[in-house]
């Protein structure tokens, strides 16, 4: 039935709408994840087992649907896929038990899935099995948030009942919930809610007193500033942690070769066998959790401390490729570079990489990425470029003599980082010497590559979207 647009109820939704979207505009806003660790009971954690089996399989039915019917002479639509999963909601009885809303978002996952691989920015969207596919279902509509203490609160989970979560921060003054994805990680519940915030008016002014700095990225030291600041941690395990995952991955290995030997290599591990894995992804997750927590810190401090960010071009995913080689020409050290690849992996640079980019923008700041090649054997003083002159890890003396500048090795990169993007002019300097800006026009402002970067030329903004995709553990990232 058609809407009278005469009437007095049509006249005033219309006039909400104007007034909301005048608000929007005054008043612009960005969406960003607020983890928070669920504490289901035993049985509400049986029940969000249940829907995340059954995100999955209808995640799975859509995509063998896709592969049979889409072809040259008939491409499908987004009404058609919204078609197919009522039709399968309403056919599949068992698959009825998964709410309306949840069962949506699973479309719009997978449609966005899509739009990503014909954008080239993801591969071609693939069946999603059970070992391999992070636990997870959408709530579209979160809003029934309840406090119950000072330390827990409660959110409403369709088929499920309110499970409490541990509300450890409060959400920002002026945020509105507009959805929440429930996710499990090694043996954890996690509740990630988007937010819409307002986004804060970035002050030029002090863009401009804020210094400018270049920072080389190692795995010794993970963050050396030109200005001679450093960012360090210590390791993101115990010792006891350390000795108790060395003896899990060994009985891992017992266990695994162990069952080869008996039953051969194409088998599925046993119940112990599954046990043991379970026991070692709790411990790597505690880790990445420790190093995720600390990159927040660091990425906030030097977002509120620098206007511009100067960092080099990496590509990560080349730099930890395998030096095995093939059979015909086997590669050298290759354990050596085996264990190089597990401390660059082990730091995550490009995940600090996006955490600052986001956090130096809210800031009123920029990043700027520069060409990586030759900053650690070129002298920042003189310029001199020259094998050799790197004598360690830590030291680099440079072999001009009218030179000989001689001092800590990521303390000379750093400076080669900053001078690369001034040399370039990315980086300016103002008359007075004392503001520091970047030169609008620039495109390598927020480009970010990598193992997880995005394309030069691209927002700040694909940063954070990127940030929230992986707190929301989306089937579709």
């Amino acid at each position: 039935m058609a809407r009278d647009r005469s009437s007095a109820a049509e006249k005033g939704r219309r006039a909400k709408a104007a007034k909301l979207a005048r608000w929007k505009k005054a008043h612009p806003s960005t969406n960003r994840g607020y983890k928070f660790r669920l504490y289901p009971t035993e049985e509400q954690s049986l029940a969000l087992a249940g829907q995340t089996h059954l995100s999955r399989a209808l995640w799975n039915n859509i995509h063998a649907w896709w592969v049979e019917t889409n072809t040259p002479e008939h491409r499908i639509t987004k009404g058609e896929l919204d078609a197919f999963v009522r039709r399968q909601r309403k056919d599949i009885e068992w698959l009825g038990g998964f709410p309306a809303q949840a069962s949506q978002a699973v479309a719009k996952s997978y449609w966005q899935a899509w739009e990503r691989c014909w954008a080239k920015t993801a591969g071609v969207p693939n069946f999603h099995a059970m070992s391999t596919t992070r636990p997870s279902f959408d709530i579209p509509q979160s809003h029934n948030l309840t406090k119950v203490s000072d330390k827990f609160s409660t959110v409403q989970v369709p088929k499920v009942g309110a499970v409490r979560y541990r509300s450890h921060r409060p959400l920002p003054v002026g945020s509105r919930v507009t959805g929440a994805r429930v996710t499990y990680d090694a043996g954890r519940w996690n509740l990630v809610l988007r937010v819409e915030v307002l986004k804060p008016k970035a002050a030029q002014s002090n863009l401009e007193l804020r210094p400018v700095v270049g920072f080389d990225r190692g795995v010794a030291t993970p963050l050396f500033g030109s200005d001679g600041s450093t960012y360090k941690h210590g390791g993101w395990m115990t010792e006891n942690e350390q000795r108790r995952l060395l003896k899990l991955e060994r009985q891992g290995a017992r266990q695994r070769h162990a069952r080869w030997d008996r039953l051969g290599k194409k088998t599925r591990p046993g119940a112990n066998e599954k046990k043991t894995y379970d026991q070692i992804a709790r411990l790597q997750a505690k880790a990445a959790r420790r190093r995720y927590d600390w990159q927040h810190k660091v990425a906030l401090q030097i977002a509120q401390s620098y206007g511009v960010a100067v960092f080099e071009d990496l590509k990560v995913g080349n730099m930890v490729a395998s030096a095995a080689g093939t059979v015909e020409e086997p590669g050298k050290n290759v354990r050596q570079k085996a264990d190089l690849n597990r401390s660059i992996q082990n730091e995550a640079w490009s995940q600090l990489l996006n955490l600052i980019s986001y956090k130096i923008e809210w800031c009123g700041g920029v990043v700027v990425t520069v060409p990586a090649h030759n900053t650690s054997k070129t002298c920042h003083a003189c310029g001199n470029l020259e094998e050799g002159q790197r004598e360690s890890q830590a030291l680099f003396t440079c072999k001009n003599q009218a030179c000989a500048w001689s001092g800590n090795a990521d303390y000379n990169a750093a400076c080669n980082i900053l001078k690369r993007a001034m040399d370039s002019g990315l980086v300016v300097v103002s008359p007075d010497g004392t503001s520091w800006v970047t030169p609008a026009s620039s495109t390598h402002r927020g480009s970010t590559t990598g193992d997880r970067g995005v394309a030069e030329g691209t927002s700040l903004e694909a940063s954070r979207k990127r940030e929230n995709r992986r707190l929301n553990g989306s089937v579709a990232a």
